[in-house]
Formats: structure tokens, sequence, C-alpha cells
């Protein structure tokens, strides 16, 4: 039989490789970001710095500057959109 400690750093390992691969990967948000500036659609580009921003949070090891670009990356994006 396992050790129980083994067993626990098994499922927290399951359940961190789950969590990474249900969130897109931020590179590619950025990239998408990007794109839909150069289209012009600030509103839909808009929605996923949005989506960026939510993920900037939700990480612990976010730095700081990283969540106040995203910030402003949003508010930015929604003026240019009106």
């Amino acid at each position: 039989m396992r050790a129980p400690w083994t067993i626990l750093l098994l499922i927290a390992l399951a359940a961190t490789c789950a969590a990474q691969e249900a969130a897109p990967p931020i590179e590619s948000l950025e990239s998408r970001i990007w794109d839909l500036r150069l289209d012009a659609s600030y509103a839909e580009a808009a929605e996923v710095a949005g989506e960026l921003l939510e993920l900037r949070r939700g990480n612990p090891q976010s730095a700081a500057y990283r969540i106040a670009d995203a910030e402003r990356l949003v508010e930015t994006l929604r003026h240019a959109a009106d």
C-alpha cells in the first residue's frame, strides 16, 4: 500500500494539471488581443483582455505590475471601443 502522503501528492498534481488545461494560456490571450487590436475589433479585444485580467488576478504568482498592466489594457480597449 502506498503512503497516504504519496496519494495526496498525486491528487494535488492531478488537480493542478486539470486547472492549467482548463484555462487558456496567457500567451495565447495576449496574441489574440494583439490580433484583434490590429483588426480594430476593440470591443472584442476588451473582452479577451478582461479574461486575461481575471487570470492575472487569480494567479498568486502574478506580479503586481502585470495585473496593473492588464487593468490598464482593459480600460484602454473599452475607451477605444466607445
